[in-house]
């Protein structure tokens, strides 16, 4: 029969289970991450048949270069997306929720539970908003390090030092 063959009798099946699923199921939304393959193209009649079976289908986004998508679809359909051929992995969609206790202690706007100055000279009647966004990119850490390494051959750059008798230039 081939695959060409084995691959419709596979969509058929998959439809069909897909059609008999109870609607309590089926109401459940599920965001899911599915790694494809680099060898073989995730069948576009296999995505049709998922979007054909599920109410909630959406792409969400596409990662060209780690071959994945982010989907919007059922939860009951999250297991056939995982057998489906050419796809490596599904991470299901998790939400994360921000749990912070000191935060106002980081940012300086509270001392031994007490407000600093920063903190009541805010005028918090005056919708100040306070940000912080870390990266976690630190360019001291040791991933950036060069030590032992020359300078680049093709490197045209100069390396201000400034006041910073610490500092040391990372090229």
């Amino acid at each position: 029969m081939g695959w060409r063959g084995a691959g419709r009798v596979f969509l058929l099946a998959l439809v069909l289970l897909l059609a008999l699923q109870t609607p309590a199921a089926a109401d459940k939304k599920a965001t899911a991450l599915p790694f494809l393959s680099p060898f073989r193209l995730l069948d576009r009649h296999a995505l049709r048949s998922i979007y054909a079976c599920s109410i909630n289908f959406r792409i969400m986004y596409e990662f060209s270069v780690i071959r994945g998508l982010a989907l919007q679809i059922d939860e009951g359909v999250l297991t056939l997306l995982q057998r489906l051929p050419g796809v490596l992995r599904v991470i299901p969609g998790s939400l994360l929720r921000l749990r912070t206790t000191r935060s106002w202690e980081f940012l300086g706007l509270v001392e031994n539970g007490r407000e600093t100055p920063a903190w009541s000279s805010a005028k918090l009647d005056a919708d100040t908003i306070i940000g912080n966004i870390d990266t976690g990119v630190w360019p001291e850490s040791q991933s950036f390090q060069d030590d032992g390494l020359g300078v680049p051959t093709g490197w045209r750059g100069v390396c201000d030092r400034g006041s910073d008798p610490t500092f040391r230039c990372n090229k």
